[in-house]
């Protein structure tokens, strides 16, 4: 069949992980904007409806945030500044990610965020002082992939089975991107990583 219809999202995610028993799992959601913040978003979803369907399936689970260390100066300042002005998400969305992240561990799933140096910052400035979005969107894919790929090599024999989770934008877990996109995404080291057993989920909330 083609499509299939499921009473709920728990229901697909539980079938796709029956059929495909994958090593790691991206998660792709549709980033919720202020003008939507009155609609339950993809993150929130996630962590009521689709994370205790990873329980006990999931050792790891790492997600597409970061928290400014505060010893980066100005450059650091100027990205966050600038990308929580342009991305417009409503201020609720950093606790959703707290959330999700004590969920998890609540769970039994290790959470894990991203980590971005002082010299990151620097690269991803253009040369007019503006942030470079591209240079952004690579950074948190190469990240992104960096990490699931460093959990997944390092799995012992107690957890080598279970599955490496990824959560963050549906323009990083691409397994066939378009050209002008592939640098963004993680999909093909993580499948390499996994040894072919990757399998991309996306998140649309329709409202």
């Amino acid at each position: 069949y083609s499509h299939k219809q499921f009473v709920n999202e728990a229901e697909a995610l539980e079938e796709i992980l029956a059929r495909t028993k994958p090593r790691a799992v991206g998660f792709g959601e549709f980033h919720q904007q202020e003008n939507t913040r009155n609609t339950l978003s993809s993150l929130e979803r996630f962590s009521d409806s689709l994370l205790p369907v990873l329980a006990g399936k999931t050792s790891d689970l790492i997600v597409e945030t970061w928290v400014g260390s505060g010893n980066c100066g100005k450059q650091e300042l100027k990205v966050l500044k600038d990308v929580d002005e342009v991305t417009k998400r409503p201020k609720a969305t950093e606790d959703e990610t707290v959330r999700l992240r004590k969920k998890a561990r609540g769970l039994g799933i290790k959470p894990h965020i991203l980590t971005i140096r002082c010299e990151d910052y620097d690269k991803i400035i253009d040369g007019d002082g503006g942030v470079d979005y591209f240079g952004l969107l690579k950074l948190i894919g190469g990240r992104l992939g960096e990490k699931g790929g460093q959990i997944l090599a390092a799995a012992g024999s107690g957890n080598k089975e279970k599955i490496v989770a990824l959560y963050g934008g549906a323009i990083h877990n691409d397994v066939a991107p378009a050209d002008d996109w592939k640098d963004f995404s993680f999909a093909s080291e993580i499948e390499q990583a996994s040894g072919g057993r990757y399998v991309e989920v996306d998140l649309y909330v329709p409202e």
